[in-house]
């Protein structure tokens, strides 16, 4: 096994000796899917997508219990080949059940490809784990718009405000609702609900957090 080669002469300094480092740590340790992996988040975070995800096929065949690295892949993948995405967001469920924004992103995922009913699925589960997590709520209404109906969006915004999880784009997204089934005066009450609230923030994952905290720029 050969780690993937860095062409860095257009590279921030900084961040090639930082990328060089990881390189060199796992060609001394090169059955650690430890350090692949911290290779291929290092790559990814900086915009290296196709190397990173050679380091993490390796680190998920020497270590097939960690989802970490199918859900990296997945993210990256996501961009441009939305079935390999889907694919690798799967396993990594399966293999990681109780990692919520693993779930989140694969409803999202699931979504953006028309299969809601598959995403609702996945984030009932979500929802179970996290009743007061607003992001769940935004996906489950988004999928509920490939679903017959205006009554399971309806109920799920229901059960938010039950569970004190709504947030600005939950409502704006039941407005959106709202207009396509021609009650625009509902939609205005949502608007006002969503301009009442701060501004959303950026939804918890800290496994992608890990690899934001890579960055040497």
């Amino acid at each position: 096994l050969i780690p993937p080669q860095i062409s860095d002469s257009r590279m921030n300094p900084a961040v090639a000796a930082f990328i060089h480092r990881a390189r060199d740590r796992v060609t001394k340790q090169l059955d650690s899917p430890r350090t692949w992996g911290a290779l291929g988040m290092t790559l990814m975070q900086h915009d290296l997508p196709e190397e990173a995800l050679q380091c993490f096929a390796v680190a998920g065949r020497q270590d097939g219990a960690d989802a970490r690295w199918d859900y990296y892949s997945a993210v990256i993948l996501e961009q441009h080949d939305l079935p390999q995405a889907l694919q690798h967001f799967r396993v990594a469920v399966e293999k990681n059940s109780e990692y919520v924004p693993a779930r989140i992103r694969f409803a999202s995922a699931l979504i953006a490809s028309g299969q809601g009913d598959d995403a609702v699925s996945q984030l009932v589960q979500a929802q179970k784990r996290e009743p007061q997590n607003p992001a769940v709520y935004l996906q489950l209404l988004r999928a509920s718009r490939l679903l017959p109906g205006a009554e399971p969006g309806t109920n799920w915004l229901n059960v938010a405000r039950e569970n004190s999880a709504v947030s600005r784009a939950l409502f704006e997204e039941a407005a959106q609702i709202e207009l396509t089934l021609g009650r625009q005066s509902e939609a205005e009450r949502l608007m006002q609900e969503a301009a009442n609230l701060d501004v959303d923030r950026p939804p918890h994952d800290p496994w992608l957090d890990a690899v934001k905290a890579l960055d040497a720029s």
